[in-house]
């Protein structure tokens, strides 16, 4: 799928190139047919596809559907705790308001201020609030126009420090299921039919549990499916070692449930831990990607659920989602700057 997806966007810059961009590519395009990854490569292109009356007209109908998926997916919310078919919509939705909200600001970055643009659609990418000043500073330097003024609204949704902000126009829970199973991709609805079957709920869970988690967080609800599709369950008691100092790295942990904390001393009785890792966050990664022997000794605080994955799957998973790799790289920068802090104050 992965390849396919490389295939057909190339394919579409060289029409661009000659002059044969299919004639409906605009209709389909407003209408919601072209795949979020043929749509950034459009309006991400350096030669625009379409005038600026457009693309303005893209912007605005990408703005409503924005603004609808906003509400829809603030209403399911409330109810995430009620079922899984509810926690998983609401995912997904906030996952495609994201998309709907990117595509705005691609579009908009066309006829705008491209760089300011850009930097809030880094902040956007990043699902970092500690950088939303930078994207609220940048959106002060566009044109105040209508649109404009709906996604600096939509975006203080996702960046503000408290998270609770709602949207006024509240909806009834049927009316945003309907509206879902009536307006949503098919990729959508197929998840809502499998959170109906109980002998998928195991598999959704650990959808879920990799989307909300660090490292597989940035890729598409779609594909991180197929990377669960690979993963093993694996349960340790507490007082269990996952691995000691000098074992040989041969696998990458997710952790489900329970805690497991890290720990640099050779000496097992030593329970002085550098890091406690709980629900959402991995571990064991650093020996996969260099080959070298576990640095750590990973002990069980409480019984832990997890999700493994072996050496040669992370690798391929990475070099088909180098978003993987960057995730990766982040943590390992916020360690350092820790420990940096640490040698800064002993010293």
């Amino acid at each position: 799928a992965h390849h396919q997806q490389n295939v057909r966007q190339h394919a579409l810059c060289e029409l661009h190139k000659i002059g044969a961009v299919p004639e409906d590519l605009f209709e389909n395009l407003i209408n919601d047919r072209v795949p979020f990854s043929g749509q950034k490569i459009i309006l991400d292109s350096t030669e625009p596809f379409f005038s600026k009356d457009e693309i303005k007209s893209l912007v605005e109908n990408r703005v409503n559907k924005a603004s609808k998926l906003h509400t829809l997916q603030q209403q399911i919310e409330c109810h995430a705790d009620d079922s899984l078919k509810y926690r998983l919509l609401s995912t997904l939705l906030e996952e495609q308001f994201r998309q709907s909200l990117d595509t705005c600001l691609a579009g908009l970055s066309l006829i705008e201020n491209q760089k300011g643009i850009n930097i809030v659609r880094a902040v956007l990418h990043s699902h970092d609030r500690q950088y939303s000043g930078l994207a609220f500073e940048a959106l002060k330097n566009l044109n105040h126009t209508a649109v404009s003024g709906s996604i600096i609204k939509l975006l203080a949704s996702l960046l503000d420090p408290s998270g609770k902000q709602r949207h006024q126009n509240a909806i009834e829970l049927d009316e945003a299921i309907n509206w879902c199973m009536l307006n949503c991709s098919p990729w959508v609805k197929q998840c809502l039919s499998q959170a109906q079957d109980s002998t998928m709920i195991d598999f959704l869970e650990k959808t879920l549990l990799l989307k909300q988690s660090r490292l597989f967080g940035d890729i598409d609800t779609e594909d991180i499916q197929s990377i669960a599709e690979i993963l093993v369950d694996d349960f340790y008691q507490e007082g269990d070692r996952i691995f000691d100092i000098g074992d040989t790295s041969d696998q990458c942990y997710i952790i489900s449930s329970g805690k497991i904390g890290i720990s640099l001393h050779e000496d097992h009785d030593k329970k002085e831990f550098v890091a406690v890792l709980e629900k959402g966050d991995y571990f064991g990664e650093m020996g996969i990607l260099d080959n070298n022997l576990r640095s750590a000794t990973a002990h069980v605080i409480e019984d832990v659920q997890m999700l493994s994955i072996s050496r040669v799957q992370f690798q391929n998973i990475i070099q088909q989602h180098p978003e993987v790799a960057v995730s990766m790289l982040t943590r390992m920068n916020s360690i350092i700057r820790v420990l940096n802090k640490q040698l800064a104050l002993a010293t």
